[in-house]
Parts: C-alpha cells; sequence; structure tokens
C-alpha cells in the first residue's frame, strides 16, 4: 500500500522530471492540501502547450500518487480567462510556496490546523470596495458553538435557504478548517461544490 510520503516524494519526481522537459517559462506549485490529496497550480503559456501538459503530467502524478492525487491541475496561465481572485491565490500560492530544485517547482503544504504558529499571516487576496456597502443593508450574521455535531452546518444551511426564499442575496461562508461540509448540503446537483474553500483563500 502506498503512503502519503511516498506518493508526495514520487509528485515531487515527476513534476520536476515534466518541468525539466518543458518550456523554460513553465513552473508549477504542488499542494499538499488540507485533507493529505495533491494538487497542482500551472503556469504553462499558451494555451496549446497548457492542454498537451496538463494531460502528461496528470497521467505522470495519477501513477505516481495513486488515491492521493486529486486530478486537479489548476492552469494560472494557458487556459483561457482565469479571476482576478483565482489570479492573486494562485499568484499568494507561489509566494508561499517553498522553492524546490531550480526554482521552477515549489511546493506549499496547507495546514490542517494550527496554521497561525507555522506560517506568516497573509493578506486577503482582493479588498472590499471602499464604499457601497453598509453593515445596516448587509447583516452579518455568524451561527459558532464550542461543540462539533450540534447542527450548526444544518441551521445555517435552513436559515439561508429561508431567507434566500424569501428574496434576500445571501452569501455564506463555511470557516470551519477541520471539516468543512456546509458546500455539500448547499451545492445544486448540476453545479456541485466550489472549487475553492475558504482556507484556501
Amino acid at each position: 500500500m502506498l503512503h502519503f510520503d511516498e506518493a508526495r516524494r514520487g509528485a515531487i519526481g515527476r513534476l520536476g522530471d515534466v518541468l525539466e522537459e518543458a518550456p523554460r517559462g513553465v513552473k508549477a506549485v504542488l499542494i499538499d492540501d488540507l485533507f493529505g490529496k495533491l494538487r497542482v497550480v500551472l503556469w504553462a503559456g499558451k494555451k496549446e502547450n497548457a492542454d498537451d501538459l496538463k494531460k502528461k503530467l496528470d497521467g505522470e502524478l495519477r501513477e505516481a500518487c495513486g488515491h492521493y492525487w486529486t486530478g486537479e491541475i489548476w492552469l494560472a496561465t494557458g487556459g483561457g480567462r482565469i479571476s482576478e481572485g483565482d489570479r492573486r491565490l494562485y499568484e499568494q500560492a507561489w509566494k508561499e510556496a517553498a522553492p524546490r530544485g531550480d526554482g521552477r517547482l515549489r511546493l506549499l503544504d496547507r495546514h490542517r490546523n494550527r496554521g497561525g504558529w507555522l506560517m506568516p499571516a497573509s493578506s486577503p487576496p482582493w479588498k472590499l470596495p471602499e464604499s457601497g456597502y453598509s453593515t445596516e443593508e448587509q447583516p452579518i450574521v455568524v451561527f459558532y458553538s464550542f461543540k462539533g455535531g450540534v447542527g450548526r452546518s444544518t441551521a445555517l444551511a435552513a436559515f439561508a435557504i429561508q431567507r434566500a426564499r424569501a428574496g434576500e442575496r445571501i452569501a455564506v461562508i463555511d470557516a470551519d478548517l477541520d471539516a468543512p461540509g456546509l458546500g455539500h448540503l448547499l451545492s445544486a446537483p448540476e453545479v456541485g461544490t466550489a472549487q475553492w474553500g475558504v482556507a484556501d483563500y
């Protein structure tokens, strides 16, 4: 049976090999995510190169990492338009990651808890507008408890759905970093859950 540290070493080796053969401007961040799975952010230049590189990389990492590979390669360049928030998130991932070898590959560990003990605080990937929001118009409601498993996420989902049905616009953020599940409660089957979570941002 493959252990995570073996999968991670295999991913680093395969990624390094692929980057060595790739054009000079290509670079990547290997992310060890909150749940012990591996994913990649890839800067690949032109779209044609990006598609081929992504396909090759996926095959190599699937073979090297087994069930630890998420199959997720996020294109920071070369894959069409990306949102400003995602672009800043990719840049932040590059800055936070530790360089490896010639610097084209970087490694980023996403800590599941006590992250504040292990790394410096980062600024948000985007800024709220200077004007246009008022706390009277946009109330913030927090569902909180010291204990898990008491129905906090279910209560929040029910509240958000009820307010949305009443015609209000609702934004829900699951800040439970140990066991986020709100996205699954609220996701539409045809859309699925969001690609990024609050821990990433």
